[in-house]
């Protein structure tokens, strides 16, 4: 494995075990007969990279290496289980919100702009 494989596995590696759904928002509640179960959606961004005069950089050889990455986790909504039934319940996006707040003030200026020209 090369330096920069190694780099892209030691950051995958970490990011698995510091993003996930139970790090965002806790274990499972069950209260009156029901399991409310947390759903984030968890986006993991990583990359390396490593680069010289020689394909293998020894020592005082030039090269140099790196990597990074993000993690962002979003909450998206929860599973309410029940005996009856699994339902989906989907938390309000402000992404979402803002586009339908946006679409309704262009579809305002639309109608204003009809109006006045008749």
């Amino acid at each position: 494995m090369n330096h920069a494989q190694e780099i892209l596995q030691t950051l995958t590696e970490h990011f698995a075990t510091t993003a996930n759904v139970k790090q965002v928002f806790g274990d499972p509640i069950e209260t009156q007969g029901k399991t409310i179960v947390p759903v984030a959606r968890v986006m993991y961004h990583v990359g390396s990279g490593w680069g010289g005069r020689r394909l293998e950089a020894t020592e005082g050889g030039m090269g140099g290496g790196g990597g990074g990455g993000a993690v962002i986790a979003l909450p998206v909504g929860v599973l309410e289980v029940t005996p009856e039934r699994v339902h989906f319940e989907r938390f309000n996006s402000v992404k979402r919100a803002g586009i339908l707040v946006g679409a309704g003030f262009l579809l305002g200026l639309a109608l204003g702009a009809f109006r006045s020209s008749k």
